[in-house]
């Protein structure tokens, strides 16, 4: 076997470890997602990312009003939407983007500020 060869290999099994490195998502974490798409899925379509972000994306140009975006967090994250305890998941943000895949913001709930906390700053931690 020539040296470029076996470099291409060892390419591919790296990067065959990576595609594993995150779990699958809970059997709850999906429950929630479908409730999320038969909600909200006429204008917004959803996806689990990594194991951190909930994408939240319009799949048409409408306006938005952020707190059917709270809303979304609520179902998503809390145990009810009454109350504010988060459910056991791996999941943290969620993160918007705009009709063309265009990312505007990120929302998480702040538990000791009682407060949802909006960031434009960064997309990914």
């Amino acid at each position: 076997m020539t040296p470029p060869n076996f470099a291409y290999i060892i390419i591919f099994f790296l990067l065959s470890l990576c595609t594993g490195c995150f779990p699958p998502p809970s059997e709850t974490d999906i429950a929630k997602l479908n409730l999320l798409k038969n909600k909200y899925g006429d204008n917004f379509r959803f996806k689990l990312i990594d194991e951190t972000y909930l994408k939240v994306e319009l799949k048409k140009d409408i306006p938005v009003n952020e707190n059917d975006l709270k809303e979304i967090y609520k179902l998503f994250f809390f145990e009810s939407k009454e109350d504010t305890k988060r459910r056991n998941t791996s999941f943290v943000y969620l993160n918007f983007y705009d009709s063309r895949g265009n990312f505007q913001y990120q929302i998480v709930y702040e538990k000791w500020s009682n407060k949802f906390v909006k960031s434009k700053t960064r997309e990914y931690y």
